[in-house]
């Protein structure tokens, strides 16, 4: 069975580590020439002659690009060896150590474990270390928005697998066009975290670091310097604006070592923590001390984190996270913001231009009422489908032509929801942005529990080794790392504790009214902010 793996980390590192991960131009996959030239079936199972007629393959291609090709034909095969770092092995759950496999034979072993690829395999060139020689990235689509994506090399005419890894549902993976590798993913409502690493231009796997935060913990199992797990109890204290963070970084050994620190939070969870907060008389301090577990500081993790960088050289050295890079860090900016009565603006009179939107199920195909899409360059290419996870969370699922382009997830909180998609081209480059806002009924006035603005990126954005792109650009709920409206709603002064009752894609931008109404005398009386953001 496929293993559903990731790692976690802070929100702040997430975001910064996001943007590190996609240095570089994305890269453009090349599906026309990729594909299974031979069934799995007609595979010729003879060690010896496989192994002869690969080599064959091999010697007649004079470049890689030629070798890359021939992989893709099933003509090549490449001999699989694990990995030091397993983190960067996905690979070794199907593969046997010294084999040769063809592609053919690599998604057989997947299958047979369980799995079902989706589709034909995809590639892209890419150019880890920018040293101008190429190494091919493959992404099998497993379904269910899985995918197991792995970098391939050419040494002396034969191939070397430099890095495997997977993506689910909720766990992303990033691949840029230098060979950066970052992942991030949620644990849960209050885990979240990435890991990040690179593939540099000799081939080697290269592990940086990787991060899990953990909010409201009322125990947290941690290892002790003896490396034995501990549980530290937090009975008595309060957690609710407390949060702990681990780090995992290799030592001289290649081991993974954690190191911990944790956060105080204000009443809209902004950090405030201080120095004297890792006093040994803080309570919290106490417990972990009690517990026999060293803690840090974050300036001194990441003291450790650029040292680290310069050891492995890391591309771009480790940078730490800046509040004064907020703004750059969320992706947009504020356009304007005005105190007004915009109350007028209602959520109905958008449901009644997508009033027949089937939205219930996996096969509720609802191109045809998706507002805006008519007259754009979406009309009659782009597809929108919505499902559920185990949590009950909505998984709003894009293909363009019939092709993946993306997906993102809405948290529902149990309300009972209707769902409002809009597409327009707000930043004028003549590609529509798309809009998903998940409104609830369970309140009043209707408030939207979540949304989303996505950009979408023909021809471009192979971090996930697909040829079509939906980049979630804008999200409101804070469990993801492009929570960036999180920002604007909850820490300024004026919008904080308010709801949001309105969206919509405009000329001036993305539009969000914001609204700190009560009841007077048994009557709703609104209070609306009248926000228009920039997006990227």
């Amino acid at each position: 069975m496929m293993k559903k793996q990731f790692l976690a980390g802070i929100m702040s590192f997430t975001l910064a580590a996001s943007m590190l991960a996609g240095c570089g131009k994305d890269v453009e996959i090349d599906e026309s020439a990729s594909g299974r030239s031979k069934e799995i079936e007609s595979v010729d199972n003879s060690e010896s002659s496989s192994e002869a007629s690969s080599e064959t393959a091999a010697e007649s291609a004079s470049t890689e690009d030629n070798i890359y090709e021939a992989f893709m034909n099933g003509d090549v095969k490449v001999k699989y060896q694990n990995l030091p770092s397993k983190g960067g092995d996905a690979l070794s759950d199907y593969l046997e150590d010294g084999k040769k496999y063809d592609i053919n034979e690599i998604i057989k072993c997947i299958e047979d474990d369980h799995n079902t690829v989706d589709g034909e395999p995809k590639y892209c060139y890419i150019d880890c270390g920018e040293d101008g020689i190429k190494e091919l990235l493959v992404k099998l689509d497993l379904g269910a928005s899985s995918s197991l994506s792995f970098i391939l090399k050419e040494f002396d005419g034969k191939l070397k697998i430099c890095y495997s890894g997977e993506a689910w549902e909720r766990s992303d993976l990033s691949i840029s066009d230098t060979g950066m590798i970052s992942s991030a993913g949620s644990a849960g409502a209050t885990a979240h975290g990435g890991d990040f690493a690179f593939v540099n231009a000799d081939g080697d796997y290269k592990f940086f670091y990787s991060s899990m935060t953990e909010g409201d913990p009322y125990s947290y199992y941690a290892y002790n310097e003896a490396g034995d797990m501990v549980t530290v109890k937090f009975e008595g204290l309060e957690t609710e604006h407390f949060m702990i963070t681990r780090y995992y970084i290799e030592d001289e050994n290649g081991e993974d070592h954690p190191y911990y620190t944790y956060d105080m939070l204000d009443e809209d969870y902004s950090i405030i923590t201080t120095d004297e907060c890792f006093d040994e008389s803080n309570p919290y301090m106490q417990r972990f001390i009690e517990a026999g577990i060293n803690v840090y500081k974050q300036n001194e993790i990441d003291e450790m984190l650029t040292k680290k960088a310069d050891e492995i050289g890391y591309p771009g050295g480790y940078h730490p996270y800046s509040s004064d890079e907020e703004d750059n860090q969320y992706g947009i900016s504020l356009v304007s913001m005005e105190h007004t009565d915009v109350s007028s603006l209602c959520p109905d009179d958008q449901f009644e231009s997508c009033r027949d939107v089937s939205l219930n199920d996996i096969t509720g195909d609802i191109t045809e009422y998706v507002d805006g899409i008519k007259g754009t360059r979406f009309d009659g290419h782009l597809a929108v489908f919505r499902s559920k996870n185990d949590s009950g969370d909505i998984i709003y699922s894009f293909t363009v032509d019939g092709k993946e382009a993306g997906s993102c997830i809405h948290e529902t909180h149990d309300f009972k929801t209707i769902d409002y998609i809009q597409a327009k081209d707000i930043d004028g480059d003549g590609v529509a942005e798309i809009l998903i806002v998940t409104y609830t009924y369970s309140s009043e006035p209707i408030i939207a529990v979540d949304f989303s603005a996505l950009r979408y990126c023909q021809n471009e954005n192979a971090a996930d080794g697909s040829s079509y792109g939906i980049d979630t650009c804008y999200h409101l709920n804070n469990d993801f790392s492009w929570g960036n409206a999180y920002f604007y709603i909850e820490h300024d002064e004026a919008l904080t504790g308010g709801n949001v009752v309105y969206v919509s894609l405009e000329d001036s931008g993305l539009r969000v009214v914001v609204d700190k109404g009560k009841k007077v005398n048994g009557a709703y009386e609104f209070d609306t902010y009248d926000v228009v953001m920039k997006l990227g």
